[in-house]
């Protein structure tokens, strides 16, 4: 498979952290984690999706400037 970058930087962190989260549960299934290392790895992916639903369930700013508008 090959990797190909997404223009958004952002974007490219989450994908990158992701990435990161899945060979830290990968290792942990091979008993190379402890219990602690996989729920500081689950409170920060639900940190990070928590905050990606954040910000696509709020409006933007131009959205609302439109929703006033009308």
């Amino acid at each position: 498979m090959v990797n190909k970058l997404i223009p958004d930087p952002a974007l490219n962190l989450q994908i990158l952290r992701c990435h990161m989260f899945q060979k830290e549960i990968s290792t942990l299934l091979c008993g190379q984690l402890s219990t602690a290392d996989v729920q500081e790895a689950e409170q920060e992916l639900e940190q990070l999706l928590a905050s990606q639903i954040d910000k696509k369930v709020r409006p933007s700013k131009k959205r609302e400037a439109i929703e006033a508008e009308v």
